[in-house]
């Protein structure tokens, strides 16, 4: 979050190459190594104290990152005041895995901006091919009057750490218009994560990955999805994978149209009990209502034949979200009593 000491002006003022909605695809992982570490910010030496998530604090910020520009924010449901998930001080939103996520802002006014970064495990190949994803959710909050979404958000890969300092005061830092990986379209949605994902050829043995939006403000494109500032968006992110194995990350091109998905469920629309067929083993299932917010969460122990009780759940849409030996699937239902 941007400390108060900064100039007023920087407070008011959005994401570019593969986007797609996690609510209709599915989504191959593996084995392979990540590069990124502690991607998915889950790893903390111990829960800080509030407000001590809000801006990277040192001692308050998930291991193995830090700020590369201003006072990006960390979240975390170990605490429960305004840096907690999934209710906080921007939006409500639960993890898209785990308990924790980073979050910051994505467009300001005189090309603001808040970034993240991390030393990768090893240096990039030079000639080798790198398969990048990423998750992003649309902040949706009052505080900031957060209506708005922005293209851009993305991953940059550099030689130096150069982490931002506010004592001594680090200079900006160096707006390059480009980035590896990035978000084409302007991410507007505030209940599902959206995955962005891409490839690239290492030019250089790259040692660090920054998270944020590397476009000036006349390359960025802005969307308010409701009445609201158009001078200021922030956006959470979450799992951050890098691999050398195309299968190594939930790439949004990974999935192949009609291709069958190993479960099959109904009644849908459903009023009470949802039966499930498994046609191959899975090991969990969610079911996440309109807001994001998980209504149900089991291990699945059984290997062909389950239901699932949806009787106490209000009438509307929800998605179903099945987990297997590294894939992810999801289909909607609807419930109508």
């Amino acid at each position: 979050m941007l400390s108060n000491t900064l100039n007023s002006s920087r407070l008011l003022q959005g994401f570019v190459p593969v986007v797609a909605c996690l609510l209709f695809f599915v989504t191959p992982r593996c084995e392979a190594q990540n590069l990124v570490v502690n991607g998915s910010f889950e790893e903390i030496d111990s829960c800080p104290q509030y407000p001590a998530l809000l801006g990277y604090q040192l001692g308050a910020r998930p291991t193995g990152w830090f700020s590369a520009w201003l006072t990006p924010d960390y979240f975390n449901a170990c605490v429960d005041t305004v840096s907690s998930v999934p209710l906080n001080l921007f939006s409500y939103q639960p993890a898209e895995d785990g308990q924790a996520y980073s979050g910051f802002f994505s467009f300001l006014v005189e090309d603001g901006r808040e970034l993240i970064a991390s030393e990768l495990e090893q240096p990039l190949e030079v000639g080798q091919t790198y398969y990048c994803s990423f998750w992003v959710n649309a902040a949706a909050g009052d505080y900031f009057v957060l209506r708005a979404g922005s293209n851009n958000v993305g991953l940059l890969f550099t030689m130096s750490a150069d982490p931002w300092t506010y004592s001594p005061w680090t200079p900006d830092f160096e707006i390059r218009n480009f980035a590896q990986v990035h978000s084409a379209e302007v991410i507007t949605d505030t209940v599902a994560w959206t995955l962005v994902s891409g490839s690239f050829v290492a030019d250089s043995a790259y040692r660090y990955v920054v998270v944020g939006n590397q476009f000036n403000n006349e390359n960025t494109e802005v969307e308010l999805f409701d009445t609201g500032n158009p001078n200021v968006a922030y956006v959470f992110v979450d799992n951050i994978c890098v691999s050398t194995n195309p299968l190594g990350c939930p790439l949004a091109t990974g999935y192949v149209d009609g291709q069958q998905r190993p479960f099959r469920i109904g009644p849908n629309p459903c009023s009470e009990q949802l039966n499930i067929e498994l046609l191959e083993p899975m090991r969990k299932l969610r079911v996440l209502d309109v807001t994001g917010r998980r209504v149900l969460e089991q291990e699945i122990t059984s290997r062909n034949k389950m239901t699932v009780d949806l009787s106490e759940q209000p009438n509307g849409v929800y998605l179903i979200q099945f987990e297997g030996n590294g894939v992810r699937y999801s289909e909607h239902i609807v419930v109508e009593h």
